[in-house]
């Protein structure tokens, strides 16, 4: 059976949320466990954690695909990220500047 573009979009959609929240939801088990308190007393920060784990997502994305691929398309999202940031700090200027 083959599905309609809206449909797929839907489907994308859906699995991004699915993913994004439990993500998150592991994130934030890490961050109340044990072995995280043990390491965040001695300075480090949860960076250190994201690291590893945008390092591990990086290998696995290599083994189906080619390091020029992801390299331009880790520039794609790095700049699109900027991007809003950017927006989003003179929106925050902005408010700011009205209050």
């Amino acid at each position: 059976m083959k599905r309609n573009k809206k449909q797929r979009e839907k489907d994308i959609i859906k699995l991004h949320n699915l993913v994004m929240k439990k993500l998150d939801e592991t994130m934030m088990s890490i961050e109340d466990g044990n072995q995280w308190k043990k390491v965040k007393g001695d300075g480090h920060q949860f960076t250190l954690i994201m690291s590893w784990v945008i390092e591990e997502c990086l290998y696995r994305w290599l083994d189906v695909a080619c390091i020029h691929t992801v390299k331009d398309a880790l520039n794609d999202k790095l700049q699109s990220i900027t991007s809003h940031k950017v927006i989003q700090a003179k929106a925050d200027r902005d408010e700011a500047t009205l209050n």
